[in-house]
């Protein structure tokens, strides 16, 4: 160690707690080349934020009064090039031990407010996290929770809240990861005797956006760990946003009272969209890559591909790779022949014996009594919604739908349709959240 260094490290011993200098002083690498020069390298960007943050102003009066000829560089890892903000790239890996807190994740710069399409199914989320984004740590939505399927948007808002707060303030310490990489870095942590810099990390950031929180359930280490780091964040006012698959009280595994705190603040759905917001989001996906994506061949694919946004792209990234090598240009008649296969897939999987069972297990009554000539309440009510849901997501005929509900007539089918699309449109609240749970379930 450079013996400047050391003399400046004892300096600051007096200036700041010992859990700030074992988090932020002690793991950095000092070098003196050329002479008079002391460059300091951190492990990662994050680090490397930090220190600027609480050191930078002491190291630099340290070195003015007692080694005036000395200058200071913070750089990371190599000593190669300044860094970038915190979370405008990923972390570059020295070539000495990089601590185990050194697991985020760059955003990536396509999810922003900007690019994401709005539609009844996410307006809610998008409109709760453009509030977060502008009054960051506020305890009217801290913890924000965006929680749903697998791919309908989730992470796109969280980074769109990442986008925006460090277009407001570069400077704020922003930290985005996935669940698993929290766990990963615990342990890397425990292994290498560095849970106290790893605390002192994750307990100092401004900003905390996590993804996929439920990848915590069963793990008891992780969790308390998260909910000590949640607590001081909080106290501390600073933002916290989570994601998850399901809304928090439904994870089995998971801690009643880090349940409590996540359902705590502000919590939004995303629910799978509509076929009208599924057309949207592929028009605006395809201007993105600089194609001019006919609308009606849009919501064909948005019809025959149910529930997420990256089964959505799959199908339009496989739409232009077919269009580029048969040198054709995409219409109506070119997607239909491209992803014939894959609408036929999509249609097998949720087929409409998987359906009655997911609506029988929903509202916990008998399956086989949805195809008895039966009418009590009871099972009417479920058997419209199965009906309604088999003709909405499987594309089957109401004859065929009726046929499956022990011979009933289309006519049937047509007017259990109707029904349910009623008491959605006059807002009747029990149905529309027993509809979109139930979508929620069969399309995550």
């Amino acid at each position: 160690m450079s013996v400047i260094w050391e003399e400046c490290v004892r300096y600051l011993e007096a200036e700041a707690s010992e859990e700030d200098i074992n988090a932020f002083v002690r793991p950095l690498q000092a070098t003196e080349s050329p002479p008079n020069r002391l460059s300091l390298m951190a492990p990662n960007m994050a680090m490397l934020q930090q220190v600027r943050k609480r050191f930078m102003g002491r190291i630099e009066n340290y070195l003015q009064t007692c080694q005036p000829e000395v200058s200071v560089n913070l750089v990371i890892g190599d000593g190669s090039a300044e860094a970038p903000a915190l979370a405008n790239g990923a972390a570059a890996h020295p070539q000495t031990a990089v601590p185990p807190f050194d697991a985020l994740t760059p955003l990536l710069p396509r999810f922003t407010f900007e690019n994401f399409v709005v539609g009844r199914s996410n307006e809610l989320a998008y409109a709760a996290a453009q509030l977060v984004a502008q009054d960051i740590g506020s305890s009217l939505h801290n913890p924000y929770l965006i929680y749903g399927g697998v791919g309908l948007g989730k992470t796109h808002l969280m980074q769109a809240i990442g986008h925006a707060t460090l277009r407001q303030n570069p400077d704020v310490g922003l930290a985005y990861l996935h669940c698993e990489k929290f766990v990963q870095s615990l342990i890397s942590a425990l292994q290498h005797n560095q849970i106290e810099q790893f605390k002192a990390f994750y307990r100092s950031v401004d900003v905390l956006l996590i993804d996929d929180i439920q990848f915590l359930a069963g793990k008891e280490r992780s969790q308390d760990e998260f909910f000590h780091t949640f607590n001081a964040l909080s106290d501390r006012q600073r933002q916290i946003v989570v994601t998850c698959d399901r809304y928090p009280q439904e994870i089995e595994g998971m801690e009643d009272r880090l349940k409590s705190r996540l359902g705590g603040g502000m919590n939004c759905a995303i629910e799978p969209p509509s076929p009208e917001t599924r057309a949207a989001i592929l028009l605006s996906k395809a201007k993105l890559q600089g194609l001019d994506l006919p609308q009606d061949a849009a919501m064909y694919i948005a019809e025959k591909t149910f529930g997420s946004v990256r089964e959505l792209e799959s199908a339009l990234q496989r739409l232009i790779m077919e269009s580029r090598m048969k040198q054709q240009e995409i219409d109506l008649d070119f997607a239909r022949r491209s992803l014939s296969d894959l609408t036929l897939v999509r249609n097998r999987l949720l087929n409409a014996g998987e359906i009655k069972k997911a609506v029988a297990e929903y509202y916990g009554v008998i399956e086989a009594n949805l195809d008895s000539p039966r009418k009590p309440k009871a099972i009417v009510v479920p058997r419209q919604m199965a009906m309604k849901l088999i003709h909405e997501l499987t594309g089957m005929s109401l004859a065929s739908i009726g046929d499956s509900f022990g011979g009933r007539d289309h006519s049937t089918v047509l007017y259990a349709c109707n029904k349910v699309d009623t008491l959605l449109n006059e807002g009747d609240d029990k149905t529309r959240n027993d509809y979109k749970n139930l979508k929620r379930i069969l399309l995550a």
